[in-house]
């Protein structure tokens, strides 16, 4: 069965169209938030985002609500950072994924997110599934509802490697996935926006 294009109103193209603008706004301020007093050795700022990247050693507790009990865990947190540098996601829990004491797979990685708007959680997965067409990643990852506590009335979503086709699966091979994705992410999201918007 071939999947149906439905006709856009001219409405939902405005709708579509706004989420991609929101995405091309730049960002103010450091990514981490105004909480980030570090000064730039570049340009001895505190606010500018000279240095700003996913190799600062200070997201793990940057990013963190709960940064002296909690850190983001070291593997993770540059992927952490990349998905709250779009400005359209809120990460609020993330694992780097752990092996059991028999060595193997136990916990996989994960990155908990909310997002506002099913336009950006398109594009995020599109990217997501074109790295995996493109076998640069070794393992498919998808974006799924997943659970949140009952009095949180809000939607959780996670980005995690597919439950399925895990056998023998090694976590130094998930940790390689996240480095791909945190090196594409960002600019390949804007880029896929760019494509989307030009065909409204």
């Amino acid at each position: 069965m071939r999947i149906h294009q439905r006709d856009l109103t001219d409405a939902q193209k405005k709708t579509i169209e706004t989420a991609i603008n929101e995405l091309e706004h730049d960002r103010q301020g450091r990514v981490c938030g105004s909480h980030c007093k570090m000064v730039c050795t570049s340009c001895g700022a505190t606010q500018c985002q000279c240095q700003c990247s996913a190799e600062c050693p200070a997201i793990p507790a940057h990013l963190s609500s709960d940064p002296e009990k909690y850190p983001i865990e070291e593997t993770i947190a540059p992927l952490v950072f990349e998905m709250h540098r779009l400005g359209v996601i809120e990460p609020c829990w993330s694992c780097e994924g752990h092996n059991g004491l028999d060595g193997k797979l136990w916990k996989r990685p994960a990155v908990w997110f909310y997002c506002d708007d099913v336009t950006h959680l398109r594009l995020l997965a599109d990217v997501v599934e074109g790295l995996f067409v493109a076998r640069k990643l070794n393992f498919q990852w998808q974006i799924r509802i997943t659970y949140s506590d009952v009095e949180c009335p809000d939607t959780v979503f996670a980005l995690e490697p597919e439950r399925r086709r895990l056998a023998d699966a090694k976590l130094v091979s998930m940790h390689e996935d996240i480095r791909i994705l945190t090196e594409n992410l960002y600019d390949m999201v804007h880029e896929h926006a760019r494509r989307v918007k030009n065909t409204l």
